[in-house]
């Protein structure tokens, strides 16, 4: 049932983001995303690469579940879910390096990287742009790279 709620929704999301949000409340898994922002322009795109993951990932979950080649694609999943799986984390620390290093170097500089690209969470500029605040952003930048070049070293020995 959860997997063809998510079929639904990233199908849903795919296809019409406005309508996305026409889905009553219990079916679309909304989080903070609002129709002002994700209707139209950018945000439309942002929904529908995220609907496009979505379906890929139920459909690779419900391949491995079932474990049947998809003949009509002349691929065969296992080495697609490898290299998707490779390109996820590929992508996860690369998105962190960038977002530690600009921690550690200019937390200014950090808070001024456009919003997709930097992790902020709920993080201030009036808090963590300076003074104790970046102090302990930088350390946490620090923590971030040192953290990634122990998973680096672990992995590649």
């Amino acid at each position: 049932m959860l997997m063809l709620l998510g079929l639904l929704n990233g199908s849903v999301m795919l296809i019409s983001p406005r309508r996305w949000f026409l889905l009553p409340r219990w079916v679309r898994a909304q989080g903070t995303l609002t129709p002002e922002r994700y209707s139209t322009g950018r945000g439309a795109v942002e929904l529908r690469v995220l609907g496009a993951v979505t379906v890929a990932f139920i459909v690779w979950v419900a391949y491995d579940l079932f474990g049947k080649q998809v003949g009509f694609l002349h691929i065969k999943m296992e080495r697609f879910g490898l290299y998707v799986g490779r390109g996820i984390v590929a992508s996860a620390i690369l998105l962190a390096t960038i977002n530690a290093v600009y921690m550690l170097v200019s937390p200014q500089a950090w808070f001024r990287l456009p919003s997709w690209l930097r992790a902020q969470g709920t993080l201030t500029e009036e808090r963590y742009g300076s003074g104790w605040g970046a102090v302990v952003l930088r350390l946490g930048g620090g923590l971030i790279l040192l953290s990634l070049g122990w998973f680096g070293y672990a992995l590649l020995r």
